[in-house]
């Protein structure tokens, strides 16, 4: 695991990289904010069922929630998770790449974010070097973090090399659909402000009646 610095109060569960061939940082933004187009195709074996509690296309990027119904191994529980996508801010480590989207799956009584999944990409010459964290806050107290096991990265690791077959032609593919609220126009690109706070470049607004 890589010695990175952590926000105070939160703990770094995991951090990786991937090289994704084939596969440019736009796909993976469009991909995050269409996940019910590919969601199967991702890992064929382990995703079971998906749904937008509240998509994107109604709310943008920040604010959808998912919900997943998936297992760790393919004889293991299928298990629902809820996932909300965060204000980049949230995120409890320093963002490097220049995309990014933060993921929550637990949050305190209070609406603290308890357990975060980072996910930060951006362009390489083989298509996009992609970067992944987990964090939770105050595992001793407020959350008790999932035990690692061997299936664990197996699952990260299909889906990684999954990206890189079915996304290229998924993504051309939905080219040809440009109504927004079948096909959401995502971009999960950020830029730092001069008060220090990082905010998306050019995030889809949703029309509003």
């Amino acid at each position: 695991m890589s010695t990175i610095p952590v926000k105070e109060g939160y703990t770094l569960l995991g951090d990786g990289e991937d090289k994704i061939r084939d596969v440019t940082p736009d796909m993976l933004d469009w991909f995050f904010d269409n996940m019910e187009k590919g969601f199967y195709l991702w890992h064929p074996t382990q995703h079971k069922k998906f749904e937008w509690e509240v998509p994107p296309c109604k709310v943008g990027h920040v604010g959808s929630v998912q919900l997943t119904w998936q297992q760790s191994t393919d004889d293991g529980p299928v298990k629902m998770i809820r996932i909300q996508a965060e204000d980049v801010n949230v995120c409890p480590i320093p963002i490097t790449h220049e995309h990014i989207t933060v993921f929550c799956g637990q949050y305190s009584p209070e609406g603290r974010p308890l357990h975060i999944v980072i996910h930060q990409w951006e362009a390489a010459s083989y298509g996009t070097h992609h970067r992944s964290s987990a964090a939770v806050w105050d595992p001793k107290s407020e959350v008790k973090p999932q035990p690692k096991t061997q299936s664990g990265p197996n699952h990260q690791q299909v889906e990684m090399t999954r990206l890189s077959e079915f996304l290229p032609p998924l993504y051309k593919m939905w080219q040809a659909v440009t109504d927004p609220m079948l096909n959401v126009p995502s971009c999960l690109k950020v830029k730092k402000l001069s008060n220090g706070n990082w905010v998306y470049i050019n995030p889809y607004k949703p029309q509003t009646e």
